[in-house]
């Protein structure tokens, strides 16, 4: 019995030293368990990578990035659809304060899901691909509180009212 509590004792400890290493003069702080210094999201990668893709004209592989991103963070932003619908929460468009964009930032997994639906859309579109076109189209109108604001960075904008438009020329 005591040797199964020093043994939780030791673990608690271990853990709670985990986040206070000391670094050395010139060296950088540890990055979090699995993540290195100056990573960006996956979800953030797939959707940049996809975008860049389909304005490059490399529809296949918009569509290859967008589905990673999907897959991976998919349920995620279900979650964050429901509870902004069951809190009744609305993010403006256009272009938008300060305060906004860090409202609108807490759910960016949502906002690049909803993001990629709907650059597989035309991805698929332009790839001739019409019935996964509209499959990708249906899912990305179901993302009604998602906002964008790429590629430019500058206004917010929805994916799903854009998946209900003529594909951009």
């Amino acid at each position: 019995m005591k040797t199964m509590k020093l043994a939780a004792l030791i673990a608690a400890l271990t853990i709670a030293d985990f986040g206070n290493h000391v670094c050395a003069q010139n060296e950088p702080s540890p990055a979090a368990p699995g993540q290195r210094p100056f990573d960006e999201p996956l979800h953030k990668k797939a959707t940049d990578e996809a975008w860049a893709a389909f304005q490059a004209g490399r529809y296949t592989t918009a569509v290859t990035n967008a589905d990673q991103c999907i897959a991976r963070f998919g349920e995620a932003a279900n979650r964050s659809q429901a509870v902004l619908e069951s809190e009744r929460t609305t993010f403006p468009m256009g272009k938008v304060s300060e305060a906004d964009k860090k409202r609108i930032a807490r759910y960016q997994i949502l906002h690049d899901v909803a993001t990629c639906f709907l650059i597989k859309g035309w991805a698929e579109e332009k790839l001739g691909h019409k019935e996964e076109a509209s499959k990708a189209y249906t899912e990305a109108k179901k993302y009604t509180h998602a906002r964008s604001s790429r590629p430019t960075g500058e206004s917010f904008w929805s994916p799903a009212e854009k998946a209900s438009e003529p594909l951009p020329k």
